[in-house]
C-alpha cells in the first residue's frame, strides 16, 4: 500500500487506464506483462494526487483510450466540467 500523496489538493482528477487484458504491444514479448504490472501501479499512484481522484479502466482499450474508446474519454471530460460549474454548497 502506497502512502497518500495528495499534491492537487481536491482538484477532479481521473485516471483513464489501459484495459489489463490488452498489453502494450510496443514492448517485446517478454517484457510485457512486466511493463504492464508496472505501468498499473503509475496509474493507481497518479489517483492518489487527488483527494477526488478516481481511476476507470478502458475495457477493450489499448495505451490509447482516446483512440480506442472517445466516447468514455468524452463523458469523463463532461463529468469534471459539469462537476466544477456546480455552485459549492455552503
Amino acid at each position: 500500500m502506497h502512502a497518500r500523496r495528495v499534491l492537487l489538493g481536491g482538484i477532479p482528477l481521473t485516471v483513464l487506464s489501459h484495459d489489463p487484458d490488452k498489453l502494450i504491444e510496443e514492448f517485446p514479448p517478454e517484457l510485457r506483462k512486466t511493463v504492464n504490472t508496472v505501468w498499473e501501479q503509475m496509474q493507481e499512484d497518479l489517483v492518489h494526487l487527488s483527494t477526488h481522484g478516481k481511476q476507470i479502466i478502458a475495457k477493450n482499450s489499448s495505451h490509447y483510450v482516446q483512440i480506442d474508446r472517445p466516447e468514455l474519454v468524452i463523458v469523463e471530460v463532461r463529468k469534471i466540467v459539469n462537476g466544477v460549474r456546480q455552485p459549492k454548497a455552503k
